[in-house]
């Protein structure tokens, strides 16, 4: 978890001008982001309830990636992150992406 990496690592994101990251490498650089259950299977533990765990704090939006409108258990777990008020979640699909200049978003491209 981002939390805990070596003080080294945090030292060296702090001179890098351009971080780019992919799936649950963007999430992270969030404050905090949504985990929900995503998937039918309970035998699958990864993520047991609805978390906003903290991240990196690189911007202060809350991000969905992987999103599919189409996707039932989806659409169920953003209702649910919208009836906590939270904020607004950006929604991305795959090969979306956000570009943050001074940990503002200054543009959202759909692919």
């Amino acid at each position: 978890i981002a939390m805990h990496m070596p003080f080294e690592i945090w030292e060296a994101l702090d001179d890098v001008e351009i971080i780019v990251g992919i799936s649950a490498g963007a999430m992270i650089q969030c404050a905090i982001y949504y985990m929900y259950r995503d998937y039918q299977d309970d035998t699958v533990p990864l993520v047991k309830r609805d978390s906003y765990p903290f991240g990196m704090t690189y911007c202060f939006d809350i991000i969905l990636v992987h999103y599919d409108e189409e996707n039932e258990i989806q659409r169920k777990a953003i209702a649910r992150h919208e009836g906590r008020k939270y904020g607004d979640l950006i929604l991305l699909k795959d090969g979306d992406y956000l570009i943050y200049q001074d940990y503002q978003l200054i543009k959202k491209v759909n692919r």
